[in-house]
């Protein structure tokens, strides 16, 4: 896959060096959404054991947890630009290179790589949205970003499902790398004069270990620890419902179009509200969209144990349980920004993205095991629990900062 004057403002998608960024986040929503709706059946075609699918992607989030934990040290070195040049080419390849191999362990590898670049292009972009914003549009800039994404995560799953059922759940590969190489072009193409090339760091001396003491400063900031966890209880509902609802349609025995078609309408609440939230959220608080959000989550996760008879209901209810994440998701980046000083943003931000490969690692590991104590069922209580819990912790976060 997640942002919010009386005076006229400059938003990013009229600006026009940040427009292009915002064209590339559409093309790289593409991308993600097609590789990620289909994946699921090609790790358990090969594992052959649905509860394992859950394990390979907690593998994989263990190296996205390490590429953003150690990504400060990198956006301290070299510029926002030439790092996701690299991240763009380096996911090309390696998805060109899934689209010819068969062998699980080169697909691992290669899937480590993509990982690794596709997790850095998402930070790249993030920071330079907010090189385009103040404190006061922020919220609203993120808004215009995350629409922007969920713009190609309504096309990108309907292109797998039609791609997957035509060619074969491997061609995906391909049709990712496409979206890839065109994002990668355009910033070939582009020259943009940021002023803050590279991350200016508080600490003088940039050196690997200076990634901890990083880390142990973030986590003495009690409100950078809930903006963690409000990242974390919504990538905790975007792993489970990547990794189960097309695994749940599978098991009633539709196709791979069925799938793409339910992943993609499932994007609509969050292209019809974000950017209404967003818009709000800046002026009356973040606070009551995201506890109202989790309660959607929590709540919608529970109705799906009720509805395998009623498949049509069930997959209306997979599309409408997004109305609480696009209560959340345009708000999560704009709380780290309204609590973090400005000379914080950059330096702390690969670790509060962190989260995102931390839920990865715990949401997908607790996904095989609730799915082995119980079947996809006990996934879905399992889950509505959680976010249950997260909705609770959300109670106790400012509304304004």
């Amino acid at each position: 896959m997640l942002k919010l004057s009386n005076q006229k403002i400059k938003i990013p998608h009229k600006h026009p060096k940040s427009r292009i960024f915002l064209i590339i986040a559409i093309i790289i929503g593409i991308a993600n959404s097609s590789f990620v709706t289909i994946l699921p059946l090609i790790i358990n075609s090969k594992l052959k054991d649905e509860s394992q699918v859950g394990l390979y992607i907690a593998f994989i989030s263990i190296i996205g947890l390490l590429t953003s934990i150690f990504s400060t040290y990198f956006f301290q070195k070299f510029s926002k630009k030439l790092i996701i040049k690299i991240a763009l080419f380096i996911t090309f390849l390696s998805l060109v290179l899934m689209t010819i191999t068969n062998n699980l362990l080169h697909l691992v590898i290669l899937d480590i790589l993509r990982a690794i670049g596709v997790l850095t292009i998402g930070i790249s972009l993030s920071l330079y949205i907010k090189d385009f914003s103040t404190k006061q549009n922020i919220a609203k800039h993120e808004g215009f970003y995350y629409f922007s994404i969920n713009i190609g995560w309504l096309i990108g799953p309907i292109l797998a499902g039609i791609v997957a059922k035509n060619f074969g759940n491997q061609s995906i590969f391909t049709l990712s790398a496409i979206f890839y190489l065109i994002a990668f072009l355009i910033v070939l193409s582009q020259e943009h004069k940021i002023k803050n090339k590279v991350i200016q760091s508080n600490q003088q001396n940039k050196t690997i270990l200076s990634i901890f003491t990083n880390i142990s400063d973030f986590l003495k900031n009690k409100e950078f620890i809930k903006v963690f966890i409000v990242s974390s209880g919504l990538n905790f509902w975007w792993v489970m419902g990547a990794i189960y609802i097309p695994l749940h349609i599978s098991n009633l025995n539709y196709s791979q179009q069925v799938v793409g078609f339910v992943v993609s309408l499932g994007i609509l609440p969050l292209i019809l509200l974000e950017s209404y939230i967003g818009k709000n959220a800046g002026s009356s608080g973040v606070k009551k969209y995201i506890i109202l959000g989790f309660l959607i989550l929590s709540a919608g996760t529970s109705s799906f144990i009720f509805l395998n008879s009623w498949p049509l209901i069930l997959f209306s209810m997979f599309v409408l349980i997004n109305i609480g994440s696009a209560l959340i998701e345009p708000l999560q980046e704009t709380y780290f920004f309204e609590v973090a000083k400005k000379q914080e943003h950059e330096e702390y931000y690969g670790t509060y993205n962190s989260a995102k490969p931390i839920t990865n690692i715990i949401g997908a590991l607790l996904g095989s095991l609730f799915y082995m104590l119980g079947g996809i069922e006990f996934v879905w209580i399992g889950s509505s629990v959680i976010l249950f819990l997260f909705m609770t912790a959300a109670l106790f976060i400012k509304n304004k900062y």
